[in-house]
């Protein structure tokens, strides 16, 4: 299973720390060589060992060891170690890091898409052989609409039809029984199983906490469709802050779902969304009860543009798409 992403948070006009440069000169360097790259994309099935990720190169072992080492030091790889025996895993934070500061620059290239665009217009426009009637010009432009919205819908349904695969996937996926862990709320502890309520299933938000833009123009998406959540299955947002912290923020924010703190225990770390650094991440992972078990069934890491947030989405129905914008906490 892939590491979750051991976030680097780089904020809409934050200017990068000394330690979040090295990171990524670090992350950059690696990811600069095609064998590294290589070892990269076989750790993308799963975790293997030294002496399995050396097989399909036609180097030493030695050699692959030191590309190794550079991507452990990146913090690429993460390692574990039983005895003299080390498997290696891929931790795709740095690379998430990268693309959130690549993703800045994102204005230019879109710039050169839109010049292209314009370029291959004027020789369309020049190859025309005689000057066309109103009526034909109107007629080429709605055969042109036409064309690209039939294009965009077959890019649609193949999205749907992924997803359609990917819900086959997940329903394959052997559950992993969890322990009864206890959070702190405003009114005392209360226990994982508790927040199920009366329902089978259970929605838990790992948020990153108040200090997090980007989590918080997550968690108001989640606000917002709470109640429809809520009709289906118990849904209950979990970050590092106090209680009397996520109190305060929430009722800022008027966010109606219930919150709970897992800073006293293991929970984050446990399910995949603390990184070795310490740093907290984000994602969901959704529970089932059977009995007095508790399965976590599923559960997936937030990134920007990905599926639990509409905003990137509606902005993408723009030419630019997201361009520069960024969350922010608040907009005057």
């Amino acid at each position: 299973m892939l590491a979750k992403p051991n976030v680097i948070r780089l904020v809409d006009g934050e200017t990068p720390t000394t330690v979040q440069e090295e990171l990524l000169d670090r992350t950059f360097f690696a990811l600069s060589d095609p064998v590294r790259r290589a070892i990269l994309e076989r750790l993308g099935e799963k975790s293997f060992l030294v002496s399995e990720l050396a097989a399909p190169f036609g180097i030493s072992l030695q050699a692959v060891s030191r590309h190794i080492q550079v991507l452990v030091r990146a913090g690429l790889i993460q390692q574990e170690r039983t005895g003299r025996i080390s498997r290696c895993s891929i931790d795709v934070a740095p690379i998430f890091a990268a693309a959130v500061w690549i993703n800045r620059y994102s204005k230019y290239w879109q710039a050169q898409f839109d010049t292209l665009a314009g370029w291959l217009d004027s020789i369309e426009r020049s190859r025309a052989k005689k000057p066309r009637s109103k009526a034909a010009k109107s007629e080429s432009k709605i055969r042109s609409s036409e064309s690209r919205s039939k294009r965009l819908a077959e890019f649609r349904n193949q999205i749907a039809s992924v997803r359609g695969e990917m819900r086959a996937v997940q329903a394959a996926i052997e559950p992993q029984e969890v322990s009864d862990y206890l959070f702190s709320t405003t009114a005392g502890e209360v226990r994982l199983s508790g927040l199920f309520g009366k329902r089978r299933d259970l929605f838990v938000i790992h948020n990153m906490g108040s200090s997090c833009p980007y989590c918080t123009l997550w968690a108001d998406g989640y606000s917002g469709i709470y109640d429809h959540l809520e009709s289906r299955a118990a849904f209950v947002v979990t970050s590092p802050d106090s209680p009397s912290v996520q109190k305060e923020f929430a009722h800022g924010r008027g966010w109606k779902f219930p919150m709970v703190s897992h800073h006293d225990s293991s929970f984050a770390a446990d399910m995949g969304y603390r990184s070795e650094r310490g740093a907290w991440l984000p994602g969901i992972s959704v529970f089932r009860r059977e009995g007095k078990r508790i399965l976590r069934v599923s559960d997936s890491g937030s990134s920007p543009g990905d599926d639990f947030c509409a905003q990137w989405h509606i902005l993408d129905l723009l030419p630019e798409g997201a361009g520069e914008w960024r969350p922010k906490f608040n907009y005057a």
